[in-house]
Parts: C-alpha cells; structure tokens; sequence
C-alpha cells in the first residue's frame, strides 16, 4: 500500500511555513540592528512564494485515505487558528 501523498504535502507545507516564518524574523531583526546590512527582504519574497506554491500543492493534493483526510483537517485547522491565511485565489 503507497502512503497517502496529502502526508507529504502537509509536511512540504510546514517546512516552507517555517522556513518563511525564520528569514522573515530574522529580516525584522537585522533591519532594527542594523540600518547598513544588505536588505533580505528579496530571500523573504521568495520563501513566501514557495510558501504559496506549497499551500496550492497542498490544497491540489486530494486525500488518499481516512486517515490522510483526518490529518489534512487537522493540519489545516490548527494553521488557520494560530491566525495563519491561506492563500487567496
């Protein structure tokens, strides 16, 4: 039996929510330490596309068991709640 792809969706998904969440901290971050620093915002812009690229894999990825739906639920639930957004068609 293949394991349900919406597993790997999720968890595309949530590394590319972290890794957005990382540079976009620590571009706040170096633009309040330091005014001269060259300015990351261009690496943000690009982790949040991958972040929008991956919540449309995820959302485009039906799952394939109970067990996949249930997580997807969950998943999509606990993000929304912590005050997240999905992207806007």
């Amino acid at each position: 039996m293949r394991p349900d792809p919406v597993f790997e969706a999720i968890r595309r998904h949530r590394l590319a929510h972290h890794a957005f969440l990382a540079a976009r901290h620590a571009s706040d971050e170096v633009a309040q330490a330091d005014m001269t620093a060259p300015d990351p915002s261009a690496h943000v812009l690009d982790l949040e596309s991958a972040l929008t690229a991956a919540a449309w894999d995820l959302l485009a990825t039906p799952p394939a068991s109970p067990g996949g739906l249930l997580a997807l639920i969950d998943y999509a639930g606990e993000f929304v709640e912590k005050g997240y957004d999905w992207p806007a068609a």
